[in-house]
């Protein structure tokens, strides 16, 4: 299933869950450690993979970030509320409030990475556009493939992508023309590339977090994620830190979520929930 969230009739019967979050944490807590001390399950529901928008923003899940003073999070990033098909700016520390930047695009913004300061995006059907960081207005490039994930590697200058249908590619960026290197075999939902030139990406399939071998495009699996991931969401390496950042649906909560990802061994910690917990993707900076 690549296409949009259940309709309306189907949004009003699900019902997410965990309908209440504690707020019991410690700064440095995992997730795993977060769900384990609140006698929590993480529960993985029966909705069938998607690359569309959710369901909806369970608004019973509190934005509070247990987390705060954890470390520097200034680093300014870009996206597209994906709930609301609109622009907006937040800084990493603060997920929970989104500055509205403009109106989106004809349809939700599906990858983004941000390039010598240059915002690339592919419009949720595979349009490859730019989009001033200023005012939010778009310029379109031409096709490309319907990607659910770009990254830039600056070790190669090269723009990679991914799609839900586990393809790799590279991206012409002055073009957005799409070059197959090879299949993953995953659902891939998002990438990331970090300073080492290293590229990242979940398989929302298998709820995995794992590594792609960019020239045989084979996944190998770091960790397995501490919660059901699903439908469109985020990536991105902060390449002042060199650390990944994944914009995640959380669907066995119903919210979206920012986390922290150690490259290494694939833990995760939760940075905050986003504004309305809503959903977010395009996730540059």
């Amino acid at each position: 299933l690549t296409g949009y969230a259940p309709d309306d009739a189907a949004i009003l019967d699900w019902t997410p869950p965990v309908e209440f979050w504690p707020l019991m944490a410690t700064a440095g807590m995992s997730y795993a450690d977060y769900l384990a001390a609140n006698n929590l399950e993480n529960v993985r529901s029966n909705d069938p993979v998607s690359a569309g928008r959710a369901p909806y923003a369970n608004i019973n899940v509190p934005d509070a970030n247990p987390f705060a003073g954890l470390r520097d999070l200034d680093s300014k990033a870009w996206a597209c509320d994906a709930l609301a098909v609109s622009m907006v700016t937040f800084t990493l520390g603060t997920p929970g409030t989104l500055n509205y930047l403009g109106p989106g695009a004809s349809d939700f913004i599906s990858a983004a990475d941000i390039v010598d300061g240059v915002y690339y995006a592919t419009i949720y059907g595979g349009t490859f556009v730019t989009m001033d960081t200023a005012t939010g207005a778009f310029t379109t490039i031409g096709g490309t493939a319907d990607l659910t994930g770009l990254a830039y590697d600056y070790t190669t200058e090269t723009m990679y992508g991914v799609d839900f249908g586990g393809n790799l590619y590279t991206i012409d960026l002055e073009t957005g023309a799409s070059t197959v290197v090879g299949n993953t075999g995953g659902v891939l939902i998002d990438c990331a590339c970090d300073n080492d030139g290293i590229l990242y990406a979940v398989d929302i399939g298998s709820d995995v977090f794992g590594s792609i071998d960019k020239t045989a495009a084979t996944f190998t699996t770091i960790s397995n994620l501490p919660f059901d991931a699903n439908y469109a969401q985020g990536m991105q390496c902060d390449h002042f830190a060199n650390v990944v950042y994944h914009a995640a649906y959380n669907n066995s909560m119903g919210a979206g979520q920012l986390y922290s990802v150690e490259q290494a061994t694939g833990t995760y910690t939760l940075i905050g929930n986003f504004q309305g917990n809503t959903e977010v993707d395009g996730f540059a900076m």
